[in-house]
């Protein structure tokens, strides 16, 4: 018996030192499960009502006991038990009389303190038992755990032992003086915080405040003023009137809390946060409130804390944010530019306005969270930039054309700037629409180009003027002086046939020279008409050429433009009627326009007769039928004509060129390349605009714009 007895006190210390190595890992991982067990046997068997409110208290408490144990394990100091042991200097031991101290000096008895310790013996074998490999290693771990919690015991026994009842009177005012001052310094906490607190029961029921509280309620206390009069009164002299807000429900303390606190109390969630708002001297205020329940394991305490935080200037604050950053956004949604603001490191598009949406060709949406390398952009030679490679080298301006989704081309100038926001430092994209501006610097440059032209073309019409004036006038001689001599020499030649009638030879020479003359009678009249159609010809070219140097010539009278258009159409009837319909959407209000009818006429017959010659080469090509649409409209103070053809369209290469004189796509004979040049000379005498939209294949539309509101001169009449 003696032997067995030996074999079985042993068993500890001979346990392989990586059992003890692995029981001490085990406990360490398991400190939630050792917390959760003993606060379920504290509260079974009562013990949380005599110990800490706060969970992680207890978790403080496992947490050492469980370093302590895996400190010892790892070790691998005698477990056993010797008669001359020093228990003093044992840490299994010494943290057992540290304990006892402590909890002794908070007036804890012996059988309390040691019962308690009882059940953590009890949930340190059970946790060790459920994670051993088999029996053999969890009677190992009890066996372990029993010794060391042998030595723990063995030392609060022993702290207890050795006190004295002066002794423990002294440890009790030590203890009690140095709660008082920790209770001190917590309520010192509680009376200075600028936050109102309030602790409710489970009914709602009011139970303390703390003086910003009972500010807010328009009482006028003193910090520690609630605290010291309960002491006071109940613990010294124990008749202690009730406080102007103990024992008051809330809802009759600060209805306008009552609604929310009682909804917390009566759910199952452990914080809620919410805002209202009520009336305080006379003034709005909004204020957060946070219910939060009470954090007691020991139920000693139960209810909720109700926190009030005055948030009236702080929502005043956000308000005139979101009104400032509306009213930022509407400006920047408003203004010609488009806005993107993009993340440095990945170019990430964070925001953006309206017209950076319309310019870039994309929905807001879409556009928010892409890339800014997405951006196809082309160089003015046509070579595609990266927009890393703009940030990199510090570009700060610069002109591009854009390829939007729908393919077409933008010509864009984009500036970048860098600059904080929120904190963070971004990159601020701007995009100006240029295609207006290089428009206008394109009709420049042609107005220019017409302008210089137009000055060598009047000087060249009057120097051919006045030679063709002569050859013209001398061809009008020549045809009379002919028909003079006709008639002369026939009269001649009549009379010498009478005369030599009796005489062979001579008759035969007058025939002969009637002969002769009868080629050149027949053939200089139609040479005379040719040379007099060639100087006419020559004579239109020169008053083209003059008209289109110095055109509206007549005067200006009002002119019904939808009239006109449907004239147009009809004189022009016999280049279209092959080839295409005419479709017309004329606006019936469209007010009359001042200019100089023949002009104008000139204008939109060159464009319809255009328009019919593209639709005739695409439908010799391709076949079918082509249509023309004529479109009025008035936008602003223009009157808008739109002419729009389904024929061939105008290359890319040409565009440049369709009102430079003499410029024609067409066959040799079937243009001169003056119709456009003059149009756009004549738009322009009339302080209006001429330009053109045209896809290759597809066709082209010519968009003529011409003032109104001119004043009427006196005596002129529409023009019927």
């Amino acid at each position: 018996m003696h032997s067995m007895d030996t074999t079985r006190l042993d068993l500890a210390d001979s346990a392989a030192p990586e059992a003890r190595v692995r029981l001490a890992g085990l406990l360490e991982m398991l400190e939630d499960r050792l917390l959760a067990m003993i606060l379920e046997y504290a509260r079974e068997r009562g013990y949380t009502r005599h110990t800490s409110t706060l969970v992680e208290d207890w978790r403080v408490s496992i947490r050492r006991t469980t370093t302590i144990l895996s400190e010892a394990l790892r070790e691998a100091r005698p477990l056993e038990l010797s008669p001359g042991d020093d228990y003093a200097s044992d840490p299994v031991a010494a943290f057992g009389i540290e304990q006892a101290r402590r909890h002794r000096g908070r007036g804890v008895g012996m059988g309390m303190f040691l019962g308690l310790f009882k059940y953590y013996r009890q949930i340190y074998r059970q946790v060790a038992r459920e994670t051993a490999s088999d029996q053999n290693e969890a009677a190992l771990f009890e066996r372990l755990l029993d010794r060391l919690f042998d030595r723990m015991e063995i030392g609060l026994c022993l702290e207890w032992a050795d006190e004295d009842f002066d002794e423990r009177v002294r440890t009790l005012r030590e203890v009690n003086l140095a709660l008082t001052n920790e209770k001190n310094k917590f309520l010192t906490l509680y009376e200075s915080t600028s936050t109102p607190i309030f602790l409710v029961d489970t009914d709602g029921v009011l139970v303390t405040c703390n003086l910003a509280a009972a500010r807010l309620l328009r009482h006028t206390g003193r910090p520690g003023e609630r605290y010291f009069e309960i002491v006071h009164e109940e613990v010294l002299y124990g008749n202690a009137d009730p406080s102007w807000c103990s024992g008051m429900p809330l809802a009759d303390a600060a209805p306008w809390l009552a609604g929310d606190v009682s909804g917390f109390l009566l759910s199952e969630a452990a914080s809620r946060r919410s805002e209202v708002e009520c009336m305080v001297a006379g003034a709005l205020r909004t204020y957060q409130v946070t219910l939060s329940r009470m954090q007691d394991v020991s139920e000693k305490f139960s209810g909720a804390v109700v926190e009030v935080a005055d948030v009236t200037l702080l929502r005043a604050q956000e308000r005139e944010v979101r009104e400032g950053r509306g009213t930022l956004q509407r400006i920047l949604d408003a203004i010609g530019a488009g806005i993107l603001v993009v993340d440095p490191e990945t170019l990430q598009i964070i925001s953006g306005n309206r017209k950076a949406a319309d310019i870039v060709g994309q929905n807001r949406e879409e556009l928010i969270g892409d890339s800014l390398e997405s951006l196809q952009c082309l160089d003015p030679r046509g070579g595609g930039i990266s927009m890393r490679d703009l940030i990199d080298k510090g570009a700060v301006q610069k002109d591009l054309r854009l390829t939007r989704p729908d393919g077409s081309v933008l010509p864009v100038s984009l500036s970048l700037l860098t600059g904080p926001m929120q904190g963070e430092l971004k990159i601020i994209v701007v995009l100006f629409d240029i295609s207006r501006q290089k428009d206008m610097e394109r009709q420049l440059m042609q107005s220019q180009k017409l302008e210089s032209i137009g000055q060598l073309a009047a000087g060249i019409a009057h120097e051919i003027n006045t030679p063709i004036q002569y050859v013209g006038g001398n061809v009008e001689f020549f045809e009379t002086a002919f028909a003079v001599y006709d008639r002369v020499v026939g009269a001649l030649i009549a009379s010498l046939e009478r005369e030599c009638s009796q005489h062979e030879a001579a008759a035969e020479a007058v025939r002969r020279a009637r002969s002769e003359l009868a080629l050149y009678r027949e053939e200089t009249p139609e040479a005379l008409e040719q040379t007099r159609e060639g100087v006419e010809r020559v004579a239109t070219i020169v008053q083209a050429i003059r008209r289109f140097s110095h055109p509206g010539g007549e005067g200006r009278r009002p002119l019904d433009l939808n009239k006109t258009l449907r004239n147009t159409v009809e004189v022009a009837r016999n280049e279209w009627k092959h080839v295409a319909e005419i479709a017309f959407d004329l606006d019936a209000e469209l007010p009359l326009v001042w200019c100089s009818p023949g002009d104008i006429n000139q204008v939109l017959l060159n464009i319809v007769v255009n328009a019919a010659h593209a639709i005739a080469e695409k439908v010799k090509k391709e076949g079918g039928q082509g249509r023309i649409t004529v479109r009025t409209r008035r936008e602003g103070d223009e009157a808008v004509v739109a002419i729009n053809d389904t024929g061939k369209g105008i290359a890319p290469e040409h565009k440049d060129k369709i009102f430079d004189p003499f410029f024609t796509t067409k066959a040799p004979g079937m243009g001169t390349g003056q119709g456009l040049a003059i149009a756009h000379a004549i738009v322009e005498r009339h302080r209006g605009t001429i330009g053109f939209e045209s896809t290759p294949g597809q066709g082209t539309t010519f968009v003529v714009r011409l003032p109104l509101g001119e004043p009427e001169p006196v005596g002129d009449k529409e023009i019927p």
